[in-house]
């Protein structure tokens, strides 16, 4: 139980969900959240205090390249700061790899 006005610590378990949750919102792909909003989310949204420190890290941006997480989003650098955008990882039916080029005759000139 928490106190009146102060939120409780997220775990592994729940910045997994509420980073999954947050980034269901973002256009895969191309969309993404600054790394700065992501803290001010997880206490807006699901009343939880994101904290790097408590889950072994000395930067949020660290922390959101954790394995344990790092399926979920990445970060990369954008203009001047730091974004999150969620993983898609392409499912192998949409390789570009077609029949046709495997049984075509090869045409060496």
């Amino acid at each position: 139980s928490t106190s009146q006005g102060k939120s409780a610590v997220a775990n592994w378990q729940t910045v997994r969900k509420c980073l999954q949750e947050i980034l269901k919102d973002v256009a895969p792909g191309s969309g993404s959240l600054p790394l700065s909003n992501v803290k001010r989310l997880f206490r807006s949204r699901f009343h939880v205090e994101l904290s790097e420190t408590a889950l072994g890290h000395a930067k949020l941006s660290e922390l959101l390249q954790d394995p344990r997480i790092n399926d979920v989003c990445t970060v990369r650098l954008q203009g001047q700061g730091y974004v999150v955008a969620p993983l898609t990882p392409e499912p192998p039916a949409r390789s570009q790899i077609s029949l046709a080029d495997s049984i075509a005759p090869k045409i060496s000139t």
